[in-house]
C-alpha cells in the first residue's frame, strides 16, 4: 500500500530567505529521493494562513514539518490539529554563527515545536536535526 507523505517547510520571512529556500530545495531533493511521490509545496510556508490553505486538502500517512527558519509555535498547533498521523520533526544546523543576529534560527522553532506537541502528550514525534548544510550558497 502506497504512503502518502505531505513535506511542510514553515518559516517566517523576517530571516534570511536566501538560506531559507537553499535549505528548502535541498530538503525537497533529499526528500524525493527517499520519496519520489512526497506532497510538497512550491515554496516555503511563511505564513499560518499559507500552511492552512496548502494543508486544507491534504489526507497524509506521514508529516515531515520542517523549521526552515524560527516559526512560532502555532504553526505546529496548526498542524497537530489537523492531523494525528506520525511526525518526523526536522531541522537544520545554523549556516553560520558569526557574532550577529542567526541567519535562521530554525532549531529554537522546532524546540517550540516540539514542546507543542509534548503539551499535547502525543507519542508519534520522530526529531532529526541536520549536522551540517546540504547546501550553502549553491555548493553540494
Amino acid at each position: 500500500m502506497k504512503q502518502t507523505i505531505l513535506y511542510l517547510p514553515i518559516g517566517v520571512p523576517t530571516f534570511d530567505l536566501e538560506a531559507a529556500n537553499n535549505v528548502f530545495e535541498s530538503s525537497k531533493d533529499v526528500l524525493t529521493t527517499i520519496a519520489p511521490d512526497v506532497l510538497s509545496p512550491k515554496d516555503i510556508l511563511l505564513s499560518p494562513d499559507d500552511l492552512k490553505t496548502f494543508i486544507s486538502d491534504k489526507n497524509p500517512d506521514l508529516i515531515v514539518l520542517q523549521n526552515v527558519t524560527f516559526a512560532p509555535s502555532n504553526y505546529a498547533e496548526i498542524v497537530f490539529e489537523s492531523f494525528q498521523c506520525p511526525m518526523i520533526l526536522w531541522t537544520v544546523k545554523e549556516p553560520s554563527i558569526n557574532g550577529t543576529r542567526l541567519r535562521l534560527n530554525a532549531l529554537t522553532g522546532a524546540f517550540s515545536a516540539g514542546y507543542t506537541h509534548k503539551s499535547r502528550d502525543r507519542k508519534t514525534l520522530l526529531s532529526l536535526q541536520e549536522t551540517r548544510m546540504i547546501r550553502q550558497s549553491g555548493q553540494n
